[in-house]
């Protein structure tokens, strides 16, 4: 920490909840812009006539974060040059040899790129050489496969291969003539089956990945791409070229591979009357395509939530992409003046019983990933946009509890993560116990009081089952309109705070004798009752009901 302490740090962006406000609102209407701008071209270039909308829903899920990830490095770059601007600034950079391996093959590949410490390095050097007081060397360097690969864990049990061979049953049978294409709904595989049973069809539980063989790059093709797009000011007019540089494969050369992979692949449904799913419009080249080209179609989607956050922040572009996108939207319980909106409940399967005993011994505190690059504008991203003040927020936290709770506190990291990440200073692993198995409700059900420091599915889930939780958020997290009122009523029944000292000190004061008659009296549970019925509201009949929706 000390050595941390003598290196100055750029204050974050969007650690002003306005500038995120405002940034989103611009960053939206900017994508819509491209897109708009290349729709035609890209049309032309591939023989073909499908509409905007089409091009809009199949290039997003890929240009939401990666104009985001642009804007956010330019700004980072432009912020040290405006407040030195009468230094020069030198920095070493590497000259890629094979360059085009960093412009992804599809949108799955760019989310992997986009934590990858070279392609991070190769964007914010071209960056860097759009300003003068940057002097630039250069250092060759040999771009490996490998360097941009992200290992595959191999994973081998029992449940995990009865479930490939499940997957690979169901397969057989689900197929081109289905008339509802039911796609990682959360609904869990059992209740996703029953689904589909009612519905005389059978479900599909594969993972749909693309296996096209990568072919060279166009640059001239590339290069008439960026000709369409008309750009305001400097950071617009660069934008426009790396966009076009960084435009995947799928999309413009192998386009026609994309379209092939798709309609060859036997289990898709011809013509589906519903798409009903909580991912499909994200993350997946293959199913954004088909749900592209069903949508131009006519074909209803049905999109429901499918975690925390949603209703809860005041931007998170996650859900004003979803409402835009969808025919009708299944929220937890929240609703906007939207008619697409349809307060259904929480979709997953939350049946698991809790049962409170003072002699449970942990409090387990529930943190987040810390990611090395912000990838993501969402109010909600603190851990990812200003992550040394959000640790240091933390550990006020955990280091202001007296020994005996320190003793008992379980950190609970994000599975397959690496803590050492999170523990930026190096004191966390040596004071409180680390715990990053994925079976969390285990751990709910080991613990006395669970802590939450972000607002995500966990919270929504502790507050569903009724297991007692505090929730610990900066002040400078925004709300919606609609939940301010619900987390200040939170805050009054101490179940939320802004504050990290004044949350210990209420932990200490219940800890050993006071947690069961707290969390148990009349007006907790009301407060928690009020937060459940518009953030994580209960539904009895999911399956039955999911049925009529589709049906009707």
């Amino acid at each position: 920490q000390k050595t941390f302490e003598k290196v100055k740090v750029l204050n974050p962006r969007w650690s002003n909840p306005n500038k995120i406000l405002k940034d989103s609102k611009y960053l939206y209407q900017l994508n819509k812009k491209i897109i708009k701008n290349l729709y035609k071209k890209l049309n032309s270039i591939n023989n073909t006539n499908h509409s905007e909308k089409f091009w809009y829903m199949l290039i997003s899920p890929w240009s939401f974060p990666f104009i985001q990830i642009v804007f956010d490095r330019w700004n980072s770059i432009n912020s040290i040059i405006r407040q030195n601007k009468k230094k020069k600034f030198l920095t070493n950079t590497l000259n890629f040899k094979e360059k085009d391996k960093l412009t992804p093959l599809s949108t799955e590949e760019f989310l992997n790129f986009l934590r990858n410490d070279y392609w991070n390095q190769f964007l914010c050097q071209d960056i860097a050489k759009n300003f003068n007081n940057i002097l630039i060397t250069e250092k060759n360097f040999n771009l490996r496969d490998e360097y941009l690969t992200q290992e595959n864990k191999k994973y081998s049990s029992f449940k995990f291969n009865f479930l490939k061979v499940l997957r690979n049953f169901f397969k057989i049978f689900s197929g081109k003539s289905n008339q509802y294409f039911i796609f990682k709904t959360y609904l869990g595989m059992w209740r996703e089956f029953l689904l589909c049973l009612s519905l005389r069809q059978f479900p599909c539980f594969d993972e749909i990945k693309i296996k096209i063989k990568r072919k060279k790059i166009n640059k001239k093709l590339r290069a008439s791409l960026n000709k369409s797009i008309k750009t305001k000011g400097k950071f617009e007019k660069y934008l426009s070229r790396i966009f076009c540089d960084q435009f995947p494969l799928v999309f413009l050369e192998q386009f026609f591979d994309l379209q092939k992979f798709v309609n060859e692949n036997y289990f898709l449904p011809n013509n589906p009357k519903k798409i009903f799913s909580s991912v499909c419009l994200w993350g997946n080249s293959a199913i954004n395509y088909y749900c592209a080209l069903k949508k131009e179609k006519k074909t209803k989607i049905i999109y429901v939530q499918h975690g925390g956050t949603y209703g809860i922040t005041k931007t998170h572009f996650n859900t004003d992409y979803e409402l835009e996108i969808s025919d009708k939207f299944l929220s937890y319980g929240w609703k906007f003046d939207n008619k697409k909106i349809l307060k259904f409940g929480n979709i997953h399967n939350l049946k698991k019983k809790y049962s409170y005993s003072n002699k449970k011994r942990f409090l387990l505190f529930v943190s987040n990933k810390r990611h090395k690059y912000c990838t993501f504008l969402n109010s909600n991203s603190l851990w990812s946009i200003d992550f040394i003040n959000t640790i240091k927020f933390y550990s006020n936290f955990l280091f202001d509890l007296p020994k005996n709770i320190k003793n008992n506190t379980l950190i609970r990291a994000m599975p397959n993560s690496n803590f050492s990440e999170v523990d930026f200073f190096k004191n966390l692993k040596t004071t409180f116990q680390v715990d990053s198995s994925k079976n969390i409700f285990n751990l709910y059900n080991n613990s006395k009081l669970i802590v939450h420091s972000i607002n995500s599915t966990s919270m929504l889930e502790t507050l569903h089952l009724n297991i007692p939780s505090i929730i610990i958020l900066d002040k400078k997290h925004p709300f919606s309109n609609i939940s301010k009122k619900i987390f200040m009523n939170l805050k009054k029944n101490n179940i939320f705070f802004d504050n990290p000292y004044i949350a210990s000190r209420f932990v200490k004061k219940k800890w050993n004798k006071d947690i069961e008659s707290w969390w148990y009296s009349v007006s907790v549970q009301n407060s928690i009752n009020k937060f459940n019925l518009n953030f994580s509201k209960n539904r009895t009949n999911v399956v039955s009901d999911l049925k009529k929706i589709l049906i009707n």
